[in-house]
Parts: structure tokens; C-alpha cells; sequence
């Protein structure tokens, strides 16, 4: 497991990729709103957390468990959505 976390950090998958397929999993689930704050710790400054909140319709419960995983999808090689016309 720690060979695989090293290649997916050297692959290119940064924080504005992250925080990108977030918002595009909001978007593909309705969302008409999508909030996106960074909270920021008030004794040193840092931004530690990113806060993130849609509308959208959320996770099915018989897979919420699941999405926690690594490498986990519901939508394994779909071209829809930002960034996957590819």
C-alpha cells in the first residue's frame, strides 16, 4: 500500500485536482449550489480543512460505506462530467 499512495502523490494529483473532482462529483449529482471554504486554524493561520457543501442529491445509503475506499467509483470509465471527455 505504501508503493501505491507514492505513485498516486508523484502522478500529478494535487490539491486543485482534489478539490476539483469534488466539485465535479457535486455537479453530477444536481447540484445547483456548491460551497467551497477553507477553514483556516486560528492559532497559526494554517488551512488545515477544506469545508465542502452542495445541494446536490447525496450518496446512497447502501453504498456510503464504500465510498471511503480507495479507488472506490460508482462510475468507472464514464466520459461525462468536467474533465473526462478524454
Amino acid at each position: 500500500m505504501d508503493k501505491a499512495l507514492e505513485s498516486w502523490r508523484d502522478s500529478g494529483f494535487d490539491l486543485s485536482t482534489a478539490i476539483g473532482e469534488v466539485v465535479d462529483n457535486s455537479i453530477e449529482a444536481g447540484s445547483k449550489i456548491v460551497k467551497v471554504v477553507p477553514y483556516q486554524n486560528k492559532k497559526d493561520k494554517s488551512n488545515e480543512t477544506i469545508i465542502f457543501a452542495d445541494d446536490g442529491i447525496g450518496i446512497k445509503p447502501e453504498i456510503l460505506a464504500q465510498t471511503l475506499k480507495i479507488g472506490f467509483s460508482t462510475r468507472y470509465n464514464q466520459r461525462k462530467g468536467l474533465g473526462r471527455s478524454v
